[in-house]
């Protein structure tokens, strides 16, 4: 029997014996998790459809959405980057805010992941979300309007006092090697005694969701 034939007669064996009614879908995704499972290798694994489409768009480096790199926290979801090109910059909203409704729902506990896919949408569409800003009393609503928007993997800035120019890769995407080449500005690139020690800090395992 090939393996072939004993996963189709095990799936079919289950789908049609056993006391609950099972969902053939999950079940398959299920099936090919476990093979890739089989494997042992922590870099290989199967995604369903919807998670490899968003995997996609994360490598990418693109994606529709209000143009913010969000951190988790127990009253919502904090605004840790505000990307200088955006709806969220053009809306007022700053690091450090932090989002505690979206499009009147509160999003306190949930994780960031499931407050990401509330922000992002289709292009042209809007969605409203509920901030509380330090030094502010009162929470305060911001309507922005969806848009496509490239994450910025690449950041970099010059040692205060020193002649070092530091660039920090956030996250590995499509645009990344790009990004890099382009990071130093040309008045740092004229100066090799700052250009020579720049550095790159490469943050692995990155928590920090962009919406």
């Amino acid at each position: 029997m090939t393996a072939r034939t004993m996963f189709v007669q095990a799936f079919d064996h289950i789908r049609t014996g056993y006391y609950k009614k099972v969902d053939s879908k999950e079940l398959k995704y299920a099936g090919l998790g476990g093979l890739m499972n089989s494997l042992g290798d922590p870099h290989t694994q199967y995604l369903e459809p919807q998670i490899a489409k968003e995997f996609d768009l994360e490598t990418r480096g693109k994606f529709v959405g209000i143009g913010a790199r969000l951190q988790g926290d127990p009253l919502g979801a904090r605004v840790d980057t505000v990307f200088e090109e955006g709806p969220a910059r053009r809306g007022g909203v700053r690091a450090g805010d932090t989002i505690v409704g979206v499009d009147g729902k509160s999003v306190g506990g949930l994780p960031t992941t499931e407050i990401v896919k509330l922000i992002r949408g289709e292009a042209g569409t809007f969605v409203s979300l509920e901030l509380i800003r330090k030094g502010v009393e009162k929470p305060f609503k911001v309507r922005l309007k969806r848009e496509p928007v490239v994450t910025p993997s690449v950041e970099f800035k010059m040692i205060e006092g020193a002649l070092i120019g530091y660039v920090s890769v956030i996250s590995f995407s499509e645009p990344t090697t790009e990004q890099f080449a382009n990071a130093c500005p040309s008045s740092a690139r004229n100066r090799p005694r700052a250009s020579s020690s720049t550095s790159a800090a490469i943050r692995a395992g990155c928590s920090k969701s962009p919406s």
